[in-house]
């Protein structure tokens, strides 16, 4: 029997399936769309407690400024395990009593951030989402963060004193890295992960503070000098090193210096002239991932769009940008046909779109004509 929810009080046919385990919910005045991994509500309180009906819920997006979540994710029927809150409007969170919580994805609205994490010991990941430069953020937790791995989403990097016992970092969407902040920030690291589109590395010598690191592992370096690498004597505890995206000599003189490791792993190595021609195609990694064939396509595709809307200039009219990527979008319609396209090549070709779109006047080719054109959406 599907659970009814009626959570604003104004949609009581709004069935759910009884086993659903993952929910998403938006109060900040969207339209109207009932279905069971996403409601939307205009803004305005919801009855949160309507939630407990679902005995397999574990997983909540949040999307709005009620702040009664919090009384009910603290409430004892509540067996959410995975919160992420997104446009709360607020920089002070409680999570100190929510029994279940162990995964909390935290949108930053402001300079100042302060969270209180559950209480119970079992608690395994805090995500920050887009702190903004300058961002100040407190955290409050059992034994300073040991055991808790820390994600933090944006180029922002965030020294947290509550998490000085933190073993695992996350730095997600990274530009400038200074290794010598992390090491301070967090001496006990044992694995560190850092990604970006172009990440640039400094302070390579102060990986020798990080005493416990067993593993690094990056993505997308092209600026890094391999020559302040330490050497593997003084990196006692690390056994891996993992580098997806650098520079080809870059790759050939860590290899020299890291062979002696237990697992080293060095892929898409570049050269200079693929990095200058390359480096700002979203579909740069398809080759990597979904064939030679499909990368050399999308990455062709997003180049003709990129430049024949460029060269448009002054004389942009809505038929021209509409015939250019409709083109740009029937690349993708045959890749469709041909052989099938994933769920992640999706979502990257839509971004590409609407980012192709940013070079033109606001709404002369919009994301109607998209999934207009999309065969595939």
């Amino acid at each position: 029997m599907p659970v009814v929810l009626n959570l604003d009080g104004k949609h009581p046919k709004c069935r759910i399936p009884n086993n659903t385990w993952r929910i998403s919910l938006d109060s900040n005045d969207r339209e109207l769309v009932e279905a069971y991994w996403g409601l939307s509500y205009a803004a305005g309180p919801l009855d949160w407690s309507q939630l407990s009906r679902l005995k397999e819920l574990k997983d909540v997006t949040y999307t709005g400024r009620d702040a009664t979540v919090l009384d009910y994710l603290a409430s004892p029927k509540c067996t959410v395990s995975t919160f992420s809150w997104h446009e709360s409007g607020r920089s002070r969170f409680d999570f100190s009593n929510a029994k279940a919580l162990d995964n909390i994805g935290i949108e930053v609205t402001g300079k100042l951030l302060h969270i209180k994490l559950p209480t119970h010991g079992r608690f395994e990941y805090l995500r920050i989402l887009q702190p903004p430069k300058g961002c100040r953020a407190t955290v409050v937790c059992p034994n300073r963060g040991e055991g808790v791995t820390l994600m933090i989403y944006g180029p922002t990097f965030l020294a947290i004193p509550g998490l000085k016992q933190i073993r695992r970092l996350q730095l997600f969407d990274c530009r400038d890295v200074d290794l010598s902040n992390i090491a301070k920030a967090y001496p006990h690291l044992e694995s560190l992960d850092i990604s970006g589109k172009a990440v640039t590395l400094r302070h390579e010598e102060c990986l020798t503070k990080l005493k416990s690191l067993e593993e690094l592992c990056i993505q997308n370096c092209y600026t890094m000098d391999v020559t302040a690498f330490p050497d593997p004597t003084h990196l006692r505890a690390l056994e891996s090193l993992d580098i997806d995206g650098l520079r080809a000599d870059d790759a050939e003189a860590l290899k020299a210096k890291y062979q002696s490791l237990e697992e080293l792993s060095l892929r898409g190595k570049r050269t200079a002239e693929w990095i200058a021609n390359n480096l700002d195609n979203p579909f740069r990694d398809w080759s990597d991932y979904f064939g030679a064939a499909a990368g050399k396509k999308a990455m062709s595709a997003w180049n003709t769009a990129n430049n024949d809307l460029t060269k448009l200039g002054k004389k942009v009219n809505a038929k021209k940008s509409a015939t250019i990527l409709k083109a740009f979008v029937e690349v993708f319609n045959q890749l469709e046909a041909k052989s099938g396209l994933e769920t992640d090549q999706r979502e990257t070709i839509y971004d590409a779109f609407m980012t192709l779109t940013k070079k033109l006047p606001s709404g002369m080719v919009s994301e109607t004509h998209y999934y207009d054109w999309a065969a595939f959406a």
